[in-house]
């Protein structure tokens, strides 16, 4: 969330214009691949119980034949056990039928999805798709699993586009070409409307690749059933998490009071133009406030995305032609993260916080001990990563009070320095928001002389702990 202040003047020779803008809140694991997440875990459901369905409606006699021939289904009586003791997707959906807002505001966003995980989970022994873990198996494996992942998440990608971008559409039917021959690795999907119904959708798949454990290992299917995903079940399911971020994003300036200061909510994006997203918002402003899509009459589809452009384009000609005196200030940014660290008796001290208007702090050490560890958590205090300093004593340089104030200016002051004692590290931490990091430097006094140590800028961010929806693990 990017917030703006502004103020015009229409004056005798140019327009004046006042601008302040700032970051209020964000999150880094919230975006499309979320919602085309759970529309694969419906997908992946789904097509386990139809396959299921199909496999207990085939006669005995089928079966005995098959058995006679030594012709084996892929989906045999060891997925088939699997496959009974997963819970319906109907049953699952019955857990959202709460007053879902109210329940994130009290308990989470946990509790609500754990049964849908739990399902999914048990769905992986028979139609894997964390190719991660197979990492270590052969070659051929890997890719299968691997093969599984990209052509349901494909899939799920363009059912959710379906149905948020073609507002009538009230169901999608997939419907599968057989691959009675080999199966190819390249798979195409054509998207017509359904013969007899204007609401549904009808994707035909073609020269697709999809493998399934059973007792015999992995082996590839040839007949898949077709499927019909209805509106109802995407958006039971991708509600609490939509929810669930907006809470995130707009709870604490609600709280505050600074949200009824604003006139205007514009939404940018494609998720956001999902009525979804309107709905959740509508729990903390007024409907009219917001604005996710252009009127009627505008014949530019993509103004809220090109917005920013032409902005970008009229403040140019104004300042070039002098129609505007234009003034914008960036405030510093709200980090939606905590720095902790502990002191020696083990008291954990918070360093940087916003909310708390901390934006650095210092930890003392014996000179023995020159590493430094510090805790990056979110804004809900979960930890994100344990950041490691260490330096060398010999990496240290003697330095003045005053050399030290002209490098770092008042980043580090003579109140903080003349509190170090001989043989005490004193690590001091700041933030530079802009930059989106925070910087660590050390300091120590050894026969009453300033040393310091190298210097240190660490990234709020990381993609070690940033949610990755492409290595293979959901």
């Amino acid at each position: 969330i990017s917030t703006c202040n502004f103020k015009i003047d229409n004056r005798r020779v140019a327009y004046s214009i006042d601008i302040e803008t700032g970051f209020e809140n964000g999150s880094t694991d919230f975006g499309g691949n979320n919602l085309t997440y759970r529309v694969m875990q419906i997908l992946k459901l789904k097509l386990i119980e139809a396959m299921n369905r199909q496999y207990n409606h085939q006669s005995q006699i089928i079966k005995a034949r098959r058995e006679f021939y030594g012709q084996k289904d892929s989906f045999d009586r060891y997925a088939q056990g699997i496959a009974a003791s997963i819970p319906p997707l109907k049953m699952l959906l019955k857990e959202f039928d709460i007053d879902i807002f109210r329940f994130i505001d009290d308990n989470g966003i946990d509790p609500i999805y754990r049964k849908l995980e739990r399902s999914y989970n048990q769905a992986e022994e028979i139609l894997p798709t964390k190719f991660k873990l197979w990492e270590n198996r052969s070659r051929t494996e890997y890719f299968k699993v691997r093969n599984n992942y990209y052509f349901l998440l494909t899939m799920a990608e363009a059912i959710k586009k379906s149905f948020f971008q073609n507002a009538g559409t009230l169901r999608v039917q997939l419907t599968v070409e057989s691959n009675h021959d080999e199966p190819g690795r390249n798979w195409q999907i054509q998207q017509t409307n359904y013969e007899d119904r204007e609401d549904t959708l009808r994707f035909s798949i073609d020269k697709w690749k999809l493998t399934i454990n059973n007792s015999g290992g992995l082996t590839s299917i040839n007949d898949l059933p077709d499927l019909v995903i209805g509106r109802y079940e995407i958006e039971t399911v991708l509600r609490p998490d939509i929810y669930n971020i907006v809470q995130k994003l707009l709870n604490p300036l609600y709280e505050s009071g600074e949200l009824e200061e604003f006139n205007l909510i514009k939404l940018s994006g494609q998720s956001c133009k999902i009525d979804l997203f309107r709905t959740a918002l509508k729990e903390f402003v007024p409907g009219k406030l917001i604005k996710s899509k252009p009127k009627m009459n505008d014949l530019n589809k993509n103004e809220l995305k090109m917005s920013c452009i032409d902005g970008t384009l009229k403040y140019l000609r104004d300042k070039k032609f002098g129609y505007a005196d234009i003034q914008i200030k960036n405030r510093l940014p709200n980090l939606p993260y905590i720095l902790t660290g502990f002191t020696h008796t083990g008291e954990e001290v918070t360093l940087i916080n916003s909310a708390q208007s901390k934006s650095g702090g210092c930890l003392s050490r014996n000179i023995e001990d020159l590493t430094l560890t510090l805790y990056l958590k979110d804004n809900e205090f979960n930890l994100r990563q344990e950041v490691i300093y260490s330096c060398e004593l010999d990496e240290f340089e003697q330095k003045t009070q005053e050399e030290i104030e002209e490098i770092y200016s008042d980043k580090i002051q003579q109140s903080e320095t003349d509190t170090i004692v001989n043989r005490e590290v004193k690590f001091f931490i700041w933030t530079e928001p802009l930059d989106w990091s925070f910087v660590v430097v050390p300091v120590y006094r050894n026969d009453e002389q300033l040393y310091i140590g190298k210097e240190e800028i660490f990234n709020f961010e990381d993609e070690q702990w940033i949610k990755n929806f492409f290595d293979g693990l959901k």
